[in-house]
């Protein structure tokens, strides 16, 4: 996932951008990155988010650009600097064309890069590697490898990776499409935060607070716990349905549980070939986009 990607290893490689973004260092660090999955036999392909041409994330996207704006004002004024979640405005440009000078496939797809990347990782049975707790949830056939469990600079590199079925087998999940009430409750880009103050109270009173976890580790390992409990998905909407208001919450978490399953279950897979030369964008006027410029825009050579 490439975004998820440039943003964990320019956190992991902790470059000071304060006085210029220090590109020529990240790219020092991509390089003996990517070095060192090739030396191992690692053949990478990198997905990219495209156009929100639906505007699915639109709040989403403006969102967080104004917490990034908040958060560069509060780094730069900050005597005790901590530059780490924030990315220069051109990283994602030198991530591209490191990529491109070790000629490693990249493709910026249609919209959000989460389902081909999936349907792709299935295709060549390979797994995903980003920092996006979403992947725990798709059926990634080859597993997922967080970030944070890639041994890259290990010889020879080396992962710890995870399934859906593992994901329920560690937790205690009777069933796993019970795991997926987790981003029900929780909410994500494409679904609504129901984690309020009924459900919450009840998810509070039922399960064990975490000491030492920071409030959104705890809120989420709460969840997880409190959906464990149950043996089906019916039957936690039914429990749901007795609280003050329920039935109106169980309608809302009943929509959001069935956008999950479509969203995470990836029945499809795409080859290369194929991801370069579909899309289902068209001009302003209704076209189809030329071959040519779909190529140019795959490339990333139209959005970064």
């Amino acid at each position: 996932d490439g975004y998820s990607l440039c943003h964990s290893l320019h956190a992991l490689f902790n470059i000071d951008w304060i006085h210029g973004g220090q590109y020529w260092s990240f790219r020092h660090h991509l390089l003996h990155f990517f070095n060192a999955l090739k030396t191992s036999g690692v053949v990478p392909v990198v997905v990219f988010d495209g156009i929100d041409s639906k505007r699915e994330k639109e709040q989403v996207i403006w969102k967080r650009r104004r917490e990034w704006v908040k958060r560069i004002r509060e780094t730069i004024l900050n005597e005790h600097r901590h530059t780490q979640g924030i990315l220069p405005v051109m990283s994602i440009e030198v991530f591209r064309e490191v990529l491109e000078e070790l000629q490693i496939p990249l493709y910026f797809v249609d919209g959000e890069a989460d389902p081909d990347t999936v349907a792709i990782a299935n295709y060549y049975h390979c797994p995903v590697v980003a920092q996006d707790s979403d992947y725990y949830m798709f059926n990634v056939e080859a597993g997922y490898i967080p970030i944070s469990h890639l041994n890259w600079e290990g010889k020879p590199v080396t992962a710890d990776m995870f399934t859906l079925q593992q994901f329920s087998s560690i937790f205690g999940f009777s069933d796993p499409k019970l795991c997926r009430m987790i981003p029900s409750i929780i909410g994500n880009d494409f679904l609504s935060d129901l984690y309020d103050n009924v459900l919450k109270q009840d998810i509070t009173l039922s399960t064990q607070s975490t000491v030492g976890h920071s409030r959104s580790t705890a809120k989420v390992e709460r969840v997880v716990r409190y959906t464990a409990r149950f043996h089906s998905v019916p039957e936690l909407l039914e429990h749901v349905s007795t609280l003050e208001g329920g039935s109106g919450l169980r309608h809302a978490l009943a929509n959001n549980f069935k956008k999950a399953e479509c969203m995470y279950n990836i029945m499809h897979t795409i080859t290369e070939d194929q991801l370069m030369t579909h899309t289902d964008l068209n001009t302003t006027g209704g076209n189809e986009i030329p071959e040519w410029v779909l190529r140019q825009y795959r490339c990333g050579y139209f959005v970064s």
